[in-house]
């Protein structure tokens, strides 16, 4: 699980693990993922290229190789809304690694976690 601050930027990170050989994916490209789960964008994506929430699959930015597999990405203030709950995951271009979707929440707000894993092919 992750946390925000609401009407702030934010950063987003992911862990990527390549299924076929268990080894940290540390080189590529990264795509990070931002979907609202509640409020008013509920089930649409985050859209960082023009900063707008979008009903189809967007990207929330280019994650940037911060050591061992974990990538990170900074999302606008505009993105986080108080009281909103949204899950966050990354994707390698390659495809092969083990998705870990991750819930994002307000910062001090009472949560139960919830984590999905898959991996894709």
């Amino acid at each position: 699980m992750q946390t925000y601050t609401a009407n702030a930027a934010n950063v987003i990170g992911a862990d990527l693990v390549d299924y076929q050989t268990a080894l940290p994916i540390e080189s590529g490209t990264i795509t990070h993922y931002l979907r609202a789960l509640t409020g008013d964008e509920a089930g649409k994506y985050w859209r960082a290229s023009d900063a707008t929430w979008q009903a189809v699959k967007s990207s929330a930015g280019a994650g940037s190789h911060e050591g061992e597999g974990h990538w990170e990405v900074a999302v606008v203030a505009a993105a986080w809304t108080a009281g909103v709950r949204y899950q966050t995951w990354a994707e390698a271009d390659s495809g092969r690694q083990i998705t870990v979707r991750q819930d994002v929440v307000q910062l001090g707000s009472p949560t139960n976690l919830v984590i999905r894993s898959e991996v894709t092919s």
